[in-house]
């Protein structure tokens, strides 16, 4: 069956299991490159290792049948700040993809978008947390919450920026500390000191599953269609 990605506004953003125990004898491994395999091997922990050839493996089957092709026929290149996109079979297709704990999001549409996803689970300070990553706005507004409330807001704020700097293509090299957000379940990029004209060309959607908290940066006036397998 082949998955007809909307010339439309429209995000899809896939949700799928990346637990081991669910995938008793995968053929992942066999679908992916020579590189994939590689990097796969590298991993200390058989845990990570399995992770990372299911989500890869799961990559590749989902955008073949955008393409229309092969799992294996699809190859990827990256930016000089190490964002993949297709190289082969050359199309209109973009793609970006997030893990954590047990779940994998694959966000597809037919311009540039970024996600990401995180387990929520309970961490000691999250104001030290939040130093190297917030803007001044940010970290006031973070500091004023309630303490109950600075869990959500952590996550709510981690994911948004992962996201934003994946969006575009800079990743870690972006000064995201001069980037101001929402960041709350209705996020909004208020300001971006180093491109301004990103607020006109970039919207944040948020999206919660279970136990985690995700973002995902795309175009205005795109809309997100959530996929579960």
């Amino acid at each position: 069956m082949i998955t007809i990605l909307s010339p439309t506004k429209h995000v899809d953003l896939w949700l799928f299991s990346i637990d081991p125990q669910d995938y008793k004898n995968n053929k992942f491994l066999s679908i992916l490159s020579i590189e994939e395999q590689e990097k796969a091997a590298k991993f200390h922990f058989s845990s990570d290792r399995e992770k990372f050839v299911i989500s890869h493996g799961i990559m590749r089957q989902l955008l073949s049948s955008y393409l229309a092709c092969d799992p294996q026929e699809i190859q990827y290149e990256k930016n000089a700040y190490g964002k993949p996109s297709l190289s082969s079979p050359s199309s209109y297709v973009h793609f970006n993809l997030s893990h954590s704990s047990q779940l994998g999001a694959l966000a597809v549409s037919s311009h540039p978008i970024g996600v990401d996803i995180e387990y929520i689970h309970v961490l000691d300070d999250y104001v030290s947390l939040t130093k190297h990553f917030l803007s001044e706005k940010e970290s006031k507004y973070f500091r004023d919450l309630e303490s109950r409330d600075q869990k959500t807001a952590f996550y709510r704020a981690w994911t948004i920026k992962e996201a934003y700097i994946k969006a575009i293509g800079m990743g870690l090299s972006y000064p995201i500390e001069q980037v101001t957000m929402s960041i709350n379940e209705r996020a909004q990029l208020l300001e971006d000191r180093s491109n301004p004209s990103n607020i006109d060309k970039w919207s944040l959607y948020c999206f919660e599953h279970e136990n985690y908290l995700g973002a995902l940066t795309l175009p205005k006036g795109f809309h997100v269609e959530i996929i579960k397998i």
